[in-house]
């Protein structure tokens, strides 16, 4: 009858939640078999649970999964930092003003020609951009402790 998807559907409503890790909303679609398989007119109904915010979404991020995407900014901001201390404003390699790069084998601060290099050592250095990658806070206090100044 009509009445029992709307009937089923407050009931699941109210009960699965409690159940779930993440809040769902049940959905009921439903329709009449009209294939040859020997059913002639049968009602069929399927059950979906569609997390609450849509098909195909994560449910909404709590603070959890924020700290470590605030601990990378700050660390990425930290490296930044780092790039316009007196000593690390140029290349350890070659010495022009404008580092892009890190250097993160011997903690370093070089520039965009000088990265390109130290790739193709064998073996190849560990180099990562300034502006467009996150470090991780080991990185973070490798670079503070050693930099163009303290590297030799």
């Amino acid at each position: 009858s009509a009445c029992l998807p709307a009937c089923l559907s407050a009931c699941l409503s109210a009960c699965l939640p409690a159940c779930l890790a993440f809040p769902v909303s049940p959905v009921i679609w439903s329709h009449r078999d009209r294939s040859d398989r020997g059913h002639t007119d049968q009602p069929v109904a399927f059950l979906f649970l569609v997390p609450l915010g849509g098909v195909g979404r994560r449910p909404a991020a709590g603070m959890a999964s924020r700290k470590p995407r605030d601990s990378q900014e700050m660390c990425s901001r930290r490296v930044r930092e780092l790039a316009q201390c007196a000593g690390n404003k140029q290349c350890f390699e070659c010495g022009q003003p404008g580092v892009t790069y890190t250097d993160v084998t011997v903690g370093s601060f070089v520039c965009t020609a000088c990265s390109g290099m130290l790739r193709g050592l064998n073996p190849p250095h560990r180099v990562k951009s300034i502006s467009m990658t996150t470090f991780s806070q080991q990185e973070v206090e490798f670079l503070q402790h050693h930099g163009n100044e303290n590297t030799t």
